[in-house]
């Protein structure tokens, strides 16, 4: 599965925050006697918050973890439609190797080093590859990818010790600085809002769904 479409319909002036996913996503933002707008977002490497318009829907594409697109939006059209869908694929570019890799280093236990022995190349290799592809470095997915498991985890009553120890961080203390540079809030904070863990769980690293779903 190569994306997930969402849509949102903004009832009110508002604010969200948008947490690091591994994903980028395309953005069509639609307002009453407007042309649509198309917005392509980058990397997150820290949480932002973005202005939400009365009257606005947005339809968003997200993109699986490490896969990009290779026209820039001044060149698609959000006037496309149910077409905008396979254009976004028909120009999707990424390596199947490296979006294998992205995977195994967003699970458990897994360090860059041991990655790169099992393909057979130097660490610097490894990292060149990314770099080839446009992609933050591979020590990136790895640690977003354990902040993200250790933020879904706090959906069970587990202790923040075990969960530390389970995902192998030094402690607890080092756990929550992790997820406060990732989700800007310590993890009792998260467990107390069930609306940001919800949006933490949304598809992406470490969490892509295998089969489409309905939006």
């Amino acid at each position: 599965m190569l994306l997930h479409r969402w849509i949102h319909k903004v009832d009110t002036d508002s604010s969200a925050i948008i947490f690091p996913d591994g994903c980028r996503d395309l953005i069509v933002v639609s307002r009453i006697g407007q042309e649509d707008e198309l917005r392509l977002t980058d990397w997150d490497f820290r949480p932002r918050r973005v202005h939400l318009e009365a009257g606005a829907e947005i339809s968003g594409y997200r993109l699986r973890p490490g896969v990009t697109i290779g026209l820039q939006c001044s060149e698609m059209h959000a006037s496309a439609g149910n077409q905008l869908e396979t254009m976004i694929e028909d120009t999707a570019t990424g390596n199947d190797e490296v979006g294998e890799i992205i995977s195994v280093l967003s699970a458990p236990h897994a360090t860059v080093a041991g990655i790169a022995k099992q393909v057979g190349v130097t660490i610097r290799t490894l990292q060149r590859r990314f770099e080839s592809q446009q992609l933050p470095p591979p020590d990136h997915w790895r640690l977003l990818g354990r902040a993200r498991r250790a933020a879904q985890a706090l959906h069970c009553r587990v202790s923040l010790a075990e969960i530390a120890c389970q995902l192998e961080y030094s402690d607890q203390a080092h756990m929550t600085r992790e997820i406060v540079r990732w989700f800007g809030f310590t993890p009792t904070q998260l467990r107390r809002d069930k609306y940001l863990l919800d949006e933490i769980s949304q598809p992406g690293l470490g969490s892509w769904p295998s089969a489409p779903i309905k939006s």
